[in-house]
């Protein structure tokens, strides 16, 4: 099979990508443990765990072009982050009934 017209992943957007997967699993950590380990789950804590991870992601974004001299500032960084993040909001919050029967069964 000739390999000459695939499409070939630019380094730029595999970056994004990387920046999406690994929001996903910080996001999904957090939540997670949120979801298992504590009693009262409210989407209030959800949108403040939320808030605090795309700060978090602004900020370093912030930070890397002020800090050093061979980062720079990137807005779809930013917008990959975000995604990530909500991304795992709509999941858990679609499988809200789920992970609750789940903590139950699990007894955490």
């Amino acid at each position: 099979m000739p390999t000459q017209n695939l499409p070939s992943i630019q380094i730029e957007q595999a970056d994004k990508f990387y920046h999406l997967i690994a929001y996903i699993f910080l996001a999904g950590s957090w939540f997670t443990y949120f979801v298992l380990f504590k009693s009262k789950q409210d989407k209030i804590s959800l949108f403040i765990i939320s808030s605090a991870l795309i700060l978090f992601g602004i900020v370093i974004e912030v930070l890397q072009t002020t800090l050093t001299d061979y980062r720079t500032f990137d807005v779809w960084d930013i917008i990959s982050n975000t995604t990530g993040v909500l991304l795992v909001n709509a999941f858990f919050m679609l499988n809200k009934n789920k992970l609750r029967k789940l903590k139950h069964q699990l007894n955490v």
